[in-house]
């Protein structure tokens, strides 16, 4: 009989407690043992969520699976082994796979949200996986979202494939969490951005020089502050600042205006770059999946990095006014 290559490391588990039968009853082997064959590097997630996140998770056998395993002459801390291994796997596959862009570490900063995954497998007729993962805000423990998948993972132990199980649950398991986290991240975010959008109102000239934002809305807001900052605050400063304050101002502006140059032409590149690298619309993926959450991760990327090139060349053009004024008033002086 053909045995797959997938089922090897499985059947390795089951000739090694037929061959310690009879001398020693049954046997115990090791978590890494058990678990050596379902290790694999996940393929990174087509959908980041800008958070930190934790991970809790669990397997367990129901009383059916754990009878089979006894029958295979496993003892009670193999199937504890192989079940604490399982559970690793499925960390691993979040934290690897990118889902969030922050992980959470000891003596690290508190993550935002925690991930409770509970894998159950039992044999009804055939080997079955079902997995749950309860979305939980860290801070309250409040479960903001719940989801549940199940997969066959064999039918017997010739075709038994838990490797092959977990990827395609975890697939799907990730997305469903993306699909509800992208669109409530992303609107904290915005309310955060236009919090602190509104201490730029009250932030001198000088302090609303920057190079670079972190979002479109944070920098459309800066350029609203220092158009107010151009009208308000600059007669003031040209009337009542040193002249070596003002060129001091002038260095600043000159400076920030190379900086935003810079990452005018990078955001600009990688539109480009992504323009050119996602196909024309009759090669895009078709149907739903992952290919079609990849596309609107990269329609929103891409909408934000042409904001914000947009957002860098109107900054661009309110500080070279600015700039000049500056520089007529520090003439005037040494005239």
């Amino acid at each position: 009989m053909h045995v797959p290559k997938r089922s090897f490391h499985f059947l390795l588990l089951i000739c090694a407690g037929l061959a310690l039968l009879a001398g020693s009853g049954c046997v115990t082997l090791s978590t890494k043992t058990l678990t050596n064959g379902l290790v694999y590097q996940p393929e990174r997630s087509p959908v980041q969520i800008d958070a930190c996140a934790a991970v809790e998770a669990t397997d367990v056998m129901d009383a059916d699976l754990r009878s089979v395993w006894k029958h295979w002459m496993n003892t009670d801390q193999s199937i504890a082994n192989w079940e604490q291994g399982v559970a690793g796997v499925v960390a691993s596959d979040i934290t690897d796979s990118g889902l969030f862009t922050r992980m959470a570490t000891p003596g690290g900063p508190k993550p935002d949200y925690l991930l409770v995954i509970r894998s159950e497998e039992s044999r009804p007729s055939d080997f079955k996986l079902r997995m749950t993962v309860r979305l939980l805000d860290f801070a309250t423990r409040r479960e903001l979202a719940a989801f549940a998948r199940e997969t066959s993972v064999g039918t017997s132990l010739t075709d038994y494939d838990m490797k092959a199980g977990l990827q395609r649950i975890l697939v799907a398991l990730k997305a469903d969490v993306a699909a509800n986290l992208q669109e409530k991240v992303r609107h904290q975010q915005e309310l955060a951005a236009q919090e602190e959008a509104e201490l730029l109102t009250k932030a001198s000239l000088s302090d609303l020089l920057a190079g670079s934002d972190r979002s479109v809305v944070f920098a459309r807001a800066r350029n609203r502050a220092l158009v107010a900052a151009r009208e308000l605050q600059l007669p003031a400063l040209l009337r009542d600042r040193k002249t070596d304050e003002l060129s001091a101002l002038v260095v600043k502006i000159e400076q920030t205006i190379l900086d935003l140059d810079h990452e005018c032409e990078v955001a600009k590149d990688q539109v480009q770059q992504s323009a050119a690298g996602s196909g024309a619309p009759e090669t895009m993926p078709r149907g739903g999946g992952r290919g079609m959450a990849s596309q609107a991760a990269n329609s929103t990327s891409l909408d934000e990095l042409r904001g914000l090139a947009i957002c860098y060349r109107e900054r661009i053009e309110l500080l070279k006014p600015i700039a000049a004024a500056l520089r007529e008033e520090i003439a005037n002086r040494n005239r």
